[in-house]
């Protein structure tokens, strides 16, 4: 049975509650350039170096995402329909046909953005205690950035097994610095601060959605352990999206208090979930690849797999009956991108143009430089050879 799905686009400023839906909702921040930056800069490396090419590089650059944005578009489009096709509602709580809908909500992310920094100022001014002191703005969410004189990133994610189906503790994002050390990169500003100005400075966490207190709190005691506390104070924290519960924002806490928590969008109780389709093709979920690590040495090569490799069952809430209905489906959406991209341009995609290329040539058994659109028409989900070998020993005690 086809289940229908209405596209809502909506504005951020100005509102924080939009209207409930009577089934479920999908929040999504519009991603394109954010999840096709790493496919467009190697179609234009590759196309700058043909000596046919006349273009100056803003011409081309805007010619490559005028085609590779117009391909997404279409791409998410698609990928969001076949979801709704074959969700498992049951997830979510949903068990009357007639509530089986999917409405997706659609948010520009720089607004989204730009509306959360806003309320975590808001949050600073009306504390006294603040008042005329630095704000160290440390981002969780590499999609905001550039959002005060004095920031940090810490880039942490869930670590997953190759399959999917087995979550573990979270590591740094790949390409980013071991946790515990940019931890110590906010400790580290925070002494500088508090060193210029003579006592602890605020500092406001910036996430893109709240659902449950507990990878918050995980991560407010890694500060906690890595000596945060002994130069800043943390005032807050503002995110993009809530959708938790009441009780689950007064369980956010530091120092035995509740962390004040502002939000951009305030689902409040109604039936949603914050997802990224770009999963599936241009980004991925965080796996380790190559060599098994011992039990006291830290995670270092990991990558990131996208989905259609993966349990889409498990992944993607998907009915389990219906799994192979839906990669397929997936499949074939994905190798229309490629091939309407390819015929745009005039090039063809390897696998090495896309995010996680090492952890896809991992698991597919092809090379880098092989066509994309083969390696995903082969695309199943990964069944490791052994299956009785635990992965991730160093991070059994994470959360």
């Amino acid at each position: 049975m086809k289940h229908n799905t209405r596209f809502v686009f909506n504005d951020v400023a100005g509102y924080d509650s939009p209207a409930s839906s009577r089934g479920l909702i999908y929040a999504i921040r519009t991603d394109a350039q954010h999840a096709t930056e790493f496919l467009q800069k190697n179609i234009f490396d590759y196309l700058r170096s043909d000596a046919r090419n006349t273009e100056t590089d803003a011409q081309l650059k805007k010619r490559i995402r005028g085609v590779v944005h117009g391909a997404y578009e279409t791409w998410g489009h698609d990928i969001i329909r076949a979801t709704s096709e074959h969700l498992d509602y049951s997830k979510y709580n949903i068990e009357k046909p007639h509530k089986q809908f999917l409405e997706v909500h659609f948010y520009r992310a720089h607004d989204l953005a730009t509306e959360a920094v806003k309320k975590a100022n808001t949050l600073i001014k009306e504390n006294p205690a603040y008042d005329g002191k630095p704000v160290l703005y440390v981002s969780l969410d590499s999609m905001i950035e550039k959002h005060g004189e004095h920031e940090v990133q810490v880039a942490f994610s869930r670590l997953f097994s190759l399959n999917g189906t087995q979550q573990f503790g979270y590591v740094g994002r790949p390409g980013t610095k071991d946790l515990d050390d940019q931890i110590r990169e906010v400790r580290d500003t925070l002494k500088k601060l508090k060193e210029q100005h003579g006592e602890p400075i605020p500092f406001i966490l910036l996430e893109d959605n709240v659902r449950y207190a507990k990878t918050l709190n995980w991560i407010i005691e890694k500060m906690e352990q890595n000596g945060v506390f002994e130069h800043g104070e943390l005032a807050g924290i503002s995110t993009c999206f809530c959708c938790a519960t009441p009780d689950q924002r007064s369980l956010i806490k530091q120092g035995g208090k509740t962390v004040p928590l502002v939000m951009a969008v305030d689902y409040k109780d109604a039936k949603v979930d914050v997802t990224t389709p770009r999963d599936l093709l241009f980004d991925g979920f965080v796996v380790q690849i190559g060599e098994e690590q011992g039990q006291n040495n830290p995670i270092t090569n990991t990558s990131r797999l996208p989905g259609i490799f993966m349990n889409v069952a498990e992944r993607f809430k998907i009915r389990p009956e219906k799994s192979e209905a839906f990669r397929d489906t997936v499949k074939r959406t994905n190798i229309e991108f490629c091939c309407n991209v390819q015929r745009e341009l005039e090039i063809n995609i390897p696998v090495s143009w896309f995010v996680g290329a090492d952890a896809i040539s991992h698991v597919s058994g092809h090379s880098a430089d092989t066509p994309m659109a083969q390696v995903i028409s082969d695309a199943k989900e990964y069944m490791p050879a052994n299956s009785n070998i635990k992965q991730h020993q160093p991070l059994k005690a994470a959360p």
